[in-house]
């Protein structure tokens, strides 16, 4: 490590991938040895972060992110972080779809035989890539199999450009954020905390693919006030994203 002492690393990565699909619930993440400071000493843990998919509230499809530590000596998650909505999420690849991966099976030798089967989490690794010259892959078998472009990957609504026009107590200030996405947008809501908790405004309708949610508040007139907002867009195939909280304080 940096302080010059040695870390135990007891169990490799390739010895954590059942705990992680296990526990991530999702097929696609990435694994790091990295070194943090804990309780002011220094301390090697395996850092894991997924992406998902789900349906937020059972309608709108939105991506999940996730991120947790494993300890290398024991294998246990000893912190997992995830958005704070996702326990409104549904769907089969969201935190309430238990640990089973949709893939298409392709028998080792006859191509022609592929057919989507349903596996636990923790059986995709000994699947995908492993079955013969062609190999299983995420995802239901599409008419031509791995050769062409696969299932169709559904797009989200990207932000950017985030930014407020002041920070003046008691004053109108705009809140603004760029939306892009490959399919016409549809519309947004706004939430705002003046200081007493997340208030959502009705839904605006958007148009087309590149377009900005704007709205004016008049905030807090207490000088120091944490003003926090965020905007949830959805798009006409009822894909869901939505932004970072923002806050800034007024002065």
């Amino acid at each position: 490590m940096s302080n010059g002492k040695r870390a135990k690393i007891k169990i490799m990565p390739d010895q954590l991938v059942e705990i992680a699909l296990e526990r991530l619930k999702a097929s696609n993440y990435t694994m790091e040895l990295i070194e943090i400071e804990d309780e002011n000493e220094l301390r090697v843990i395996y850092n894991v972060k997924a992406n998902k998919t789900g349906r937020f509230l059972g309608l709108f499809k939105l991506k999940l992110k996730l991120e947790g530590q494993i300890d290398p000596e024991t294998g246990e998650f000893i912190r997992m972080n995830k958005p704070w909505w996702a326990f409104l999420t549904t769907g089969e690849e969201s935190d309430q779809s238990g640990d089973k991966v949709e893939l298409c099976h392709i028998p080792p030798g006859n191509p022609d035989a592929r057919h989507t089967i349903t596996v636990g989490a923790p059986a995709v690794q000994a699947h995908v890539g492993r079955h013969g010259g062609d190999g299983d892959y995420l995802g239901p078998c599409s008419g031509e199999g791995p050769s062409d472009e696969g299932p169709e990957v559904s797009t989200f609504p990207q932000w950017s450009e985030n930014s407020t026009d002041s920070t003046l107590n008691g004053t109108l200030i705009e809140h603004k954020v760029r939306w892009t996405d490959d399919v016409n947008l549809s519309g947004y809501i706004f939430s705002f905390d003046d200081g007493t908790g997340f208030v959502d405004d009705s839904f605006v309708e958007m148009t087309g693919t590149d377009n900005w949610s704007i709205v004016s508040k008049v905030v807090n007139s207490t000088v120091g006030t944490t003003i926090r907002w965020k905007v949830s867009v959805n798009d006409t195939s009822n894909n869901l994203a939505v932004t970072d909280i923002f806050n800034y304080t007024t002065t």
